[in-house]
């Protein structure tokens, strides 16, 4: 049963599938919505090594998603 909101629900901007957008509470809508923000295209070379070159975006978009899922889901999973 998903957490029930407080306050404003929090938009799914990203369009995460409904299934799992359903199963996370806010807390965990919020993390994935930022997360996705926080390693946007342009700020990619912040999270890499120095010496990496720059992964193709259609590759990076897919390591977003990947951590902004797994740290909405880790919030989800506590008790």
């Amino acid at each position: 049963m998903p957490k029930q909101s407080r306050g404003h629900p929090v938009r799914n901007k990203y369009k995460v599938p409904k299934r799992m957008w359903n199963k996370w509470g806010s807390p965990a809508r919020r993390m994935f919505n930022d997360m996705m923000y926080a390693l946007r295209p342009r700020v990619q070379m912040l999270f890499l090594h120095p010496d990496a070159t720059a992964a193709p975006r259609k590759h990076w978009e897919t390591t977003r998603w990947n951590v902004a899922w797994i740290a909405a889901d880790t919030l989800r999973s506590k008790p």
